[in-house]
């Protein structure tokens, strides 16, 4: 972890307007949904904005445990919460525009508990990211035996290649309705690997998916890599094939993302483009929307998010008698229904 003084530099460059000076925890930032929201990659994304929040606002993390925790090197501690803690700040899938506005207001809220998926980059990140990567490094023994695979299948002296193809539920959403979940065709990178292989030394090709039983025949011909066996699951295994792939091609999912985030910065990346049918030039960190280049998404305003945040906290208010509701006899509810308005 950086020391006191690296830990003040990182705060004052997180904030994108006013200046912050390090001192004791003034308060709480949570999300006590936090695993609910999407899957691996989103969790990982998740838990960078509660690391990096709770840094430039001097706040302690409070979250649930949560299964991929036991492979992090340093994970938080896990916290016992319950829901309603404390007021709940939403923001909706796509809400990235009023999410990115945490990162420039003057006072942004603590002692809250944030539930949205938070997937877009601030640019006050950027210069931090080796300290992304450090909070998202696994344990020694998984490292080691990453490092093993490496080493055997993909050794010093030739270019490991990861791509992702993903498919599972991008089959249930309607490419019309839902663009941005649409399935990116075999035949884009197989005509991309096919223009960079000849280029590359020695390359290895791992195939990074969640249906390998229809997906992996279809590149018989590169004789693809065995998974890590790190001892984790099978998701893990492929996010951190791609995290070490010399050249990785990633498609529209938060899965690939995290993983070239994850990425030292030699990594060559490229991404799925429905516009012109092929895998074009990427960098994860300089992209500030990501979900916007597969298709129109919801144009969510940035918002007003003083009113966002006073409505968490009338929420909270009212929590209590809404639960104090559900317990008073049927005499009473015209009582408690005043006490109920005089609150809001």
């Amino acid at each position: 972890m950086p020391d006191r003084v690296a830990i003040a530099s990182l705060r004052r460059d997180f904030d994108e307007g006013r200046p912050v000076a390090p001192g004791p925890i003034r308060g709480t930032v949570a999300m006590s949904n936090f695993g609910q929201n999407g899957r691996l990659g989103n969790r990982l994304l998740q838990y960078l904005f509660l690391r990096f929040y709770a840094l430039r606002n001097g706040l302690r993390v409070v979250m649930p445990d949560w299964p991929e925790s036991a492979a992090l090197a340093d994970p938080p501690p896990a916290s016992k919460m319950r829901k309603g803690q404390w007021p709940i700040v939403r923001f909706g899938p796509f809400e990235d525009r009023a999410a990115l506005e945490l990162w420039r207001i003057n006072d942004p809220p603590i002692d809250v508990d944030f539930d949205g998926y938070f997937q877009e980059i601030p640019a006050s990140w950027v210069a931090h990211r080796a300290y992304a990567r450090q909070l998202l490094r696994l344990r020694v023994d998984i490292e080691f035996r990453a490092a093993k695979w490496r080493a055997i299948h993909a050794p010093t002296g030739s270019t490991l290649v990861a791509i992702h193809v993903r498919r599972g539920d991008f089959a249930t959403y309607d490419p019309v309705l839902s663009p941005y979940f649409r399935m990116a065709p075999v035949a884009w990178y197989r005509d991309w690997l096919a223009n960079i292989w000849p280029k590359l030394v020695n390359p290895r090709l791992y195939l990074a998916t969640d249906d390998r039983a229809a997906i992996a025949p279809q590149f018989s011909d590169y004789q693809l890599l065995p998974t890590p066996k790190t001892g984790l699951d099978a998701a893990f295994d492929d996010l951190i094939a791609m995290r070490d792939a010399d050249v990785l091609g990633l498609c529209n999912s938060s899965f690939s993302r995290a993983a070239a985030l994850m990425a030292a910065d030699t990594q060559r990346q490229v991404i799925v483009d429905f516009g012109a049918q092929a895998l074009v030039d990427y960098e994860a960190w300089s992209d500030r929307a990501f979900w916007r280049r597969f298709g129109p998404t919801p144009d969510f305003p940035a918002g007003d998010l003083e009113g966002r945040f006073a409505a968490a906290r009338r929420e909270h208010a009212l929590r209590p008698w809404r639960r104090l509701a559900r317990k008073v006899p049927l005499i009473g509810p015209a009582l408690l229904a005043l006490r109920l308005r005089g609150t809001a």
